[in-house]
């Protein structure tokens, strides 16, 4: 799966502010895809994590799983959008 593409746009934002709005909006474009998983929140966590939620779903948290998700992009502009980000002070360190 090494062969897969990265996000090079990747959207902060709030909830209630119109995030999913913004990112129906996008996908609508030809050369903008955005992956299929609502909120990744790949840079939450360190890599290799293992998380499960609230609703007993365990992820492991690798770099394959990420690239899963953008698998399929073959536009210009690839994103993945996480509300989550804008709160957590590692996220960005992460992303860069």
């Amino acid at each position: 799966m090494s062969k897969s593409k990265l996000p090079n746009f990747i959207i902060f934002g709030s909830s209630k502010s119109g995030f999913t709005s913004l990112c129906n909006y996008l996908v609508q474009h030809p050369d903008i895809f955005i992956s299929k998983k609502k909120e990744p929140n790949f840079f939450l966590y360190d890599e290799g994590s293992i998380i499960t939620d609230q609703k007993g779903k365990t992820t492991f948290y690798t770099i394959d799983w990420y690239k899963y998700w953008f698998r399929k992009a073959q536009e210009k502009a690839i994103g993945e959008a996480s509300v989550s980000y804008i709160a957590n002070e590692q996220a960005p360190i992460r992303i860069k």
